[in-house]
């Protein structure tokens, strides 16, 4: 019996056999306790929504008002599931917390077989048991009944697909229909989804045109986000100025890389050749510069968009220079690769339809279908949190111009997971650093521990890295990253950081393995301690684990769960037939009987309602649809923007109810 292949497929097993029960403990508890796991009150949008749905009332949450204002794939898993409330509003939850649980046991599976290419079959499976049980991980993964847990899955698929070794054109429309199911999972994935499938695209081809084509393209885009950032401040001067943006970054896509290929910068420098290719990078970059100034100007003239901050182009050039010039220093080219054949661009661009027709059909699919239902291309929601940027006294907050927030180390940041064992050394730093500095001492501590452990077997680690698609991965990740940091977005979740939190988990992998090699190199002393060091992580994840459901899970719990608490209060203090506004309104849109829920922040919304906010219009639109109630914070509702507009002088306070205050909506 071959013991070494019978391993994983058992650990396989062991592995969803115990996300499985964990889910099933969870959904066999009383509703009180099975609340817990739906932490987010976002979650109830899609339950709302699909019950709506499966009822025949359309997409809508409020049963009035159509609505795009989530994501697409995790929407399709939820409507077979909340057909069953019809039977009993729980039902579908206990339903829903199996599902996740399978599909984030799920991606635990396939983490470990696309680690064991380049790791040891313990560590893989140690990686594999921290993403399912890790409470950091499990809590925003697996739990709050948002679209996290698919999204881990689709992006796994796609990363294992796309750096593979050898990829047919058959295998490139797999990886394409992973793509597309990555995007649906969640919209923002489209920057990972193109770099990865870049990345498999290019497989038969040298590492050096690989990694110097992928990266230009990543640079272009990030070049042209950062470059908006530098020039103008965040808010509504921002969202004004940056309307050209996207063809700032559209036409350098076309652009620089025509310009690299004319010049040779597609070949790899050869000796004595470094100071010429830098010389024609030079050259390059000022004539793609130079016409990509000339397009936009004549497109501003002709009245495509009416703002385009001049200064921009150069700043983006000067930064598609340094970008470009870095990833050629640092490109390693194949044996014997001296030359790019330029008869590799048909084949190249015939194995790219191939890989991105997938992709195309199923995203154009949806922008076609969102667009036909509810009038706008993209969800509502992404839209209003963009607009929030543009308010000036609003409680979801403010862009954040610092350099730890732009690179994803604030508060909520997509690098939360790797920087969180050296939080107490950024509260020390915070008392002598500036707050945007702060992060740093921690993220030195971690990068010398990295370079330590990589040093010694360096050769190994760039060569596994290079089997992982690190390089094209995290340049997907700093464009998502950047779409977020470098704009005026706001109101960022950490459920966003999916695809930075399966990276971080596959980074420490690879470490942890370059550890192994490390004590295994001689005595048997050293095997003794890296066998104790796994046992203990091993036992330490699954113990933190099993406390954290105790005591978050528990058999009986002590109190009514809050979402009940306040829809019992509404349904005491409203008539039946009642429209209610909340902000907030996920959970009790859900619960609340013979009364119907406004989301008023428009994220759940209508296109409409959107548009009114915008428009300082939003009394209006509630006006015509007959709205009874407020429910809210009255200082949100009375001196933060959008909402003091709306309601300041106009709505009537009835009743309080912890720190809500319940308000009459006289109509006009």
């Amino acid at each position: 019996m071959d013991w070494k292949r019978l391993a994983p497929r058992w650990f396989e097993i062991g592995l969803l056999t115990l996300g499985l029960a964990a889910g099933l403990y969870v959904a066999l508890l009383p509703a009180d306790s099975l609340l817990n796991w739906y932490s987010s009150d976002d979650a109830f949008y899609y339950y709302k929504v699909a019950e709506n749905v499966v009822a025949g009332r359309g997409l809508t949450f409020d049963g009035i008002n159509p609505t795009n204002g989530f994501h697409p794939l995790w929407m399709l898993i939820c409507l077979p599931v909340f057909a069953l409330a019809r039977f009993d509003l729980i039902l579908p939850l206990r339903v829903l917390v199996v599902v996740a649980s399978l599909l984030h046991a799920g991606t635990g599976v396939l983490l470990a077989r696309l680690l064991r290419r380049a790791v040891s079959g313990w560590v893989a499976a140690l990686a594999a048991v921290v993403w399912v049980f890790a409470p950091p991980i499990h809590g925003v993964v697996a739990q709050q009944g948002l679209e996290s847990a698919v999204n881990a899955l689709t992006l796994v698929w796609l990363a294992s697909l796309a750096t593979e070794a050898q990829i047919s054109p058959r295998r490139l429309a797999l990886v394409g229909l992973a793509g597309g199911l990555a995007v649906l999972a969640r919209l923002d994935n489209i920057f990972l989804v193109l770099i990865l499938c870049a990345w498999a695209v290019l497989a038969p081809y040298g590492r050096f045109l690989r990694t110097a084509l992928i990266g230009d393209l990543g640079v272009v885009f990030l070049a042209g986000l950062l470059a908006y950032y530098i020039r103008l401040e965040a808010g509504a001067v921002y969202l004004q100025n940056s309307v050209s943006l996207p063809w700032l970054v559209g036409l350098g896509f076309l652009l620089y890389p025509l310009a690299f290929l004319a010049l040779g910068l597609y070949r790899p420098a050869g000796a004595g050749g470094r100071g010429r290719q830098v010389r024609a990078l030079a050259v390059a970059v000022l004539a793609a510069t130079f016409v990509l100034g000339g397009v936009l100007l004549a497109l501003q003239r002709l009245g495509v968009f009416e703002s385009l901050p001049r200064s921009v182009i150069p700043i983006a050039g000067a930064l598609v220079f340094g970008g470009s010039l870095l990833i050629r220093l640092l490109a390693v080219p194949s044996p014997g690769e001296t030359t790019a054949a330029r008869s590799f661009w048909k084949e190249t661009f015939q194995r790219a339809a191939v890989c991105l027709a997938p992709v195309t059909v199923l995203l154009g699919g949806y922008l076609l279908w969102s667009h036909a239902a509810v009038g706008l291309w993209t969800p509502v929601s992404g839209q209003v949190k963009r607009w929030w940027g543009e308010l000036p006294f609003t409680l979801y907050g403010a862009p954040r111009r610092d350099l730890a927030a732009l690179l994803g180390f604030g508060a909520r940041g997509p690098w939360l997971l790797a920087l969180s064992p050296f939080e107490w050394l950024e509260a020390i730093a915070s008392r002598l650093l500036p707050a945007d500095l702060a992060f740093l001492p921690g993220l030195l501590v971690l990068a010398g521990l990295a370079a330590a452990l990589i040093y010694p077997n360096r050769r190994w680690f760039g060569q596994a890295a290079g089997e992982m698609g690190l390089f094209a991965w995290g340049l997907g990740l700093c464009a998502h990253i950047f779409s977020y940091t470098a704009t005026s977005y706001v109101h960022i979740r950490t459920w966003y950081w999916i695809g930075e939190m399966l990276f971080t988990v596959t980074l420490a992998a690879l470490l942890l393995e370059s550890l192994r090699l490390l004590l295994a190199r001689d005595g048997a002393a050293r095997r003794l301690a890296w066998n104790g060091l796994l046992a203990v992580l091993f036992v330490g994840v699954l113990a933190s684990f099993t406390a954290m459901t105790v005591r978050r899970f528990p058999v009986r719990p002590a109190d009514e769960h809050e979402y009940f608490t306040y829809v019992r209060y509404l349904e005491a203090h409203t008539e039946p037939g009642s429209l209610i506004g909340l902000t907030g309104s996920g959970a009790m849109g859900y619960f609340i009987e013979d009364r119907v829920v406004v989301n008023l922040d428009g994220l759940i919304n209508s296109p409409e309602y959107f548009h009114s906010l915008r428009a300082g219009r939003g009394d209006q639109f509630l006006d015509c649809l007959g709205l009874d109630y407020v429910f809210g914070h009255p200082v949100v509702l009375t001196e933060t923007d959008p909402y003091q507009q709306m309601f300041a002088r106009r709505i009537e306070p009835l009743d309080e109810f912890g720190d809500y205050t319940l308000y009459r909506y006289p109509h006009r």
